[in-house]
C-alpha cells in the first residue's frame, strides 16, 4: 500500500473516531491538544449556514479535529461543515479558534 493510500485509509478511520473536543485558552493562541495531529494537506471546503462555501487546505488532522488554512481571512460562524471530497469526508465542526486565514476546528 502506497503512502497516499495509507493516508486516505487513516483519514477515513479518523472520520469515524470519537468526537472529544480540544480546549482553547481564552485570549491566547495557545491550544491544548488531546490527540496527535498528522499532516494531511488535503483540499477541502468549509460550508456554513446561508449557503457559503470557502475553499481550504486541511493542514493537519487528528481524531478530534483539524487545522485548516482558509481561502481568505473571512470570519467563520461557530459551527461549520468540513468537506474533503477527495476522500469522501464530511463532518460538522465547532470553530475553536481563528487567526486571520487559519482556523482550528473540532469535530462536533
Amino acid at each position: 500500500m502506497g503512502f497516499g493510500q495509507r493516508l486516505d485509509a487513516r483519514l477515513s478511520a479518523l472520520s469515524k473516531a470519537s468526537t472529544a473536543g480540544s480546549a482553547t485558552s481564552a485570549g491566547s493562541k495557545k491550544r491544548v491538544q488531546r490527540s496527535e495531529r498528522r499532516s494531511t494537506y488535503k483540499v477541502g471546503k468549509v460550508r456554513y449556514d446561508g449557503g457559503g462555501d470557502l475553499a481550504c487546505v486541511v493542514q493537519d488532522m487528528s481524531e478530534t479535529g483539524v487545522k485548516v488554512k482558509l481561502q481568505g481571512a473571512y470570519p467563520l460562524p461557530p459551527k461549520v461543515l468540513l468537506v474533503i471530497g477527495e476522500i469522501g469526508f464530511k463532518r460538522m465542526c465547532d470553530v475553536r479558534w481563528q487567526d486571520n486565514d487559519e482556523a482550528g476546528l473540532s469535530f462536533a
